[in-house]
């Protein structure tokens, strides 16, 4: 009777354990996933998608951009495009446009986000031709992820500036601002567009207030022209230490991963551009003990 009662208080001892153990390891924001040699934790909040910039100039570059597209994997949430999505001309043709829309529509299966570049509208030439060129971009582009894959959640856009846009999965805040390079040609339209951008991210920052993590997307590479939004984005940063914020975007063409700005919870990544390399994947997650961001860089595809 006594080896019996042993017997019983040594499995209630490991049942116990047992479940002490699951609630531990199973909290909302983790899921357990096993290998060969160990339990390990898994990070449930996590947003993966793939990110390029700065592709379709030459024609090597737009026979390959069709593969590049098709051969994303499915193991991402979206696409982002950020910007500079042909070469510098006058912006007479839809054609340039076009192309690249209709590639993702064939090719891409989840939502795509497209932001605008310089070379989309703002080197077009004078005025009249800047005008054209945004007339263009708005036509193909604007709101474009209603158009590919199937989108699954809401997307917020600023009432006077529709193509800046955010949205919020898993505790983490993804906003898209109209940030271009390039010098200044009209003064007051550059500083009220810097304006508009920092208010939108400022406004979206405020109304997701549960974000822990924040990426933006952009085309510029930051200068002294952008100060305005920059001095703007490190003040909210700063005010919000816990945060980790992520400012990615092209332009410059060549990898570039630092944290340049006075906050210094905000990580900048330039990415290659399309002829260098395929688009990069991204993981974001939201979970303290998982790093915030991690990069695969990918290399080109083949013709």
């Amino acid at each position: 009777m006594n080896v019996l009662a042993t017997i019983v208080a040594f499995i209630s001892t490991i049942v116990l354990c047992s479940a002490a153990t699951n609630a531990t390891n199973r909290p909302e924001d983790w899921s357990n996933a096993t290998s060969t040699d160990h339990r390990r934790l898994q990070c449930r909040k996590c947003v993966s998608f793939y990110a390029h910039a700065d592709t379709n100039y030459a024609r090597e570059e737009r026979d390959r951009f069709p593969l590049q597209v098709k051969r994303i994997p499915n193991d991402a949430n979206f696409i982002v495009h950020l910007g500079d999505l042909k070469g510098t001309d006058n912006c007479k043709s839809d054609k340039p446009y076009s192309v690249v829309a209709d590639t993702y529509l064939e090719h891409a299966n989840v939502p795509v986000f497209i932001l605008a570049g310089d070379n989309d509208w703002y080197d077009c030439g004078p005025k009249s031709a800047r005008r054209r060129g945004w007339k263009l971009w708005e036509k193909y582009f604007l709101h474009f992820y209603n158009r590919s894959g199937n989108l699954s959640w809401s997307v917020d856009h600023q009432a006077n500036r529709a193509e800046n846009f955010a949205f919020y999965r898993k505790r983490i805040l993804f906003i898209g601002v109209h940030l271009v390079g390039g010098d200044i040609k009209d003064e007051k339209e550059w500083n009220g567009r810097l304006k508009d951008n920092l208010r939108w991210t400022r406004m979206s920052f405020e109304k997701y207030t549960r974000a822990s993590v924040v990426v933006i997307f952009a085309h510029a590479a930051p200068t002294k022209n952008h100060q305005h939004y920059f001095d703007g984005l490190s003040k909210i940063a700063n005010n919000n230490a816990g945060t980790e914020f992520l400012y990615l975007h092209g332009d410059h063409h060549r990898w570039k991963e630092d944290r340049p700005f006075d906050a210094k919870n905000i990580k900048r990544v330039m990415l290659d551009q399309g002829a260098i390399a395929d688009p990069t994947r991204i993981k974001t997650c939201s979970c303290s003990n998982t790093p915030a961001f991690e990069f695969d860089q990918r290399r080109l595809s083949k013709l």
